[in-house]
Parts: structure tokens; C-alpha cells; sequence
């Protein structure tokens, strides 16, 4: 049975983005955008990545979001495509020519979700890292510098080297 739903809302998806495709006048494009749910994303409930030709759309808003909404987000991210496939790199995420194809497929250009987020929290991700006087938790910024081996240590001045342990909030103590 959970199957059977899945497949229906894999439907309704591929569905809306025909829906936005054909409304702009570009229904072949629509077989060319796929999407994928994300667990972690709490904050938004969609997003659009153009050069990849894939929508991303988070799991835990999805289940609380109302039908409307839902339609609402995957033809607003369909739209994104539609526009960078239309005219190129150079356009603005929200700007008029992402507009005009919202207006195409007979939606609002809005660019916020009120999906009720109570409860839900960003799962933020530690590393940490460790240099010869010492060792500490950072997040994924800092932890990306030193990827780049572009963070020194304060004290010492040595670089500082992932230790390939990482913390989440109710995982594991600090």
C-alpha cells in the first residue's frame, strides 16, 4: 500500500512540472527535469538546481504541506529551469524572467513557503578537527576551509586536519 502512494505522488510531481513545461511553452524540457526529496532540508521546501536539471524538495515539509502547496513549490522550482533553459545563466533566481514563466503557468511569483515548520530543526552538522596544541568542533564552513587546507591554527599557526569524526545534535556527547 505505501508503494501505491509513493507512485501517485511521483505522478502528481512529474505531472506539474508537465504542467509548467507546457504553460511555457517547452513541454519537451519537462522529461528532462528530475527530482529527488531531501531530509534535511527544513527550512525550505523546494529548490532548484539548473545545471543539473533537478529539483530538490524536502521530505518533512512535503508531508506537512496541503495540496496547493505542494503544486504550488514543484511548479515554482519547474519554473527556475524553465527560465535558465529559456535564457541562459545569466538571469537573476527570481527575477523577471522567472516571473513571466510563473505568470505562464498561472501561478503567484511568490517566493516564500508558509508551511508550518513547529518542531522541526536544522540537524547542524560539527567536524572536528585537530592541529599539535589542540582539537576542536567546527562546522561545515570552517571544515570545508580546511578541506582546501586553507585554516591555520590560532595558537600554533600549523594547519589544521579533519579527524573524520563528525557530531549531530542527539547523536553523540561532545
Amino acid at each position: 500500500m505505501q508503494a501505491l502512494v509513493v507512485q501517485t505522488e511521483e505522478n502528481k510531481i512529474k505531472s506539474w512540472i508537465y504542467f509548467a513545461c507546457q504553460a511555457n511553452g517547452v513541454s519537451a524540457f519537462s522529461s528532462k527535469i528530475i527530482h529527488r526529496f531531501r531530509k534535511n532540508f527544513t527550512r525550505i521546501l523546494g529548490q532548484a538546481l539548473a545545471t543539473r536539471n533537478l529539483i530538490e524538495i524536502s521530505q518533512p515539509l512535503w508531508e506537512r504541506a496541503s495540496e496547493e502547496q505542494r503544486k504550488q513549490v514543484v511548479v515554482h522550482e519547474a519554473c527556475h529551469l524553465i527560465a535558465h533553459c529559456k535564457h541562459g545563466n545569466e538571469i537573476k533566481p527570481n527575477g523577471p524572467e522567472w516571473k513571466k514563466c510563473m505568470v505562464a503557468a498561472g501561478a503567484s511569483p511568490l517566493r516564500c513557503h508558509n508551511v508550518n515548520r513547529d518542531g522541526l530543526k536544522r540537524q547542524y552538522v560539527k567536524y572536528a578537527v585537530q592541529c599539535a596544541c589542540t582539537s576542536v568542533w567546527v562546522g561545515h564552513v570552517k571544515a570545508a576551509k580546511v578541506r582546501a587546507n586553507k585554516f591555520s591554527c590560532k595558537r600554533c599557526k600549523n594547519k589544521v586536519k579533519l579527524t573524520g569524526e563528525t557530531y549531530r545534535p542527539g547523536t553523540l556527547a561532545k
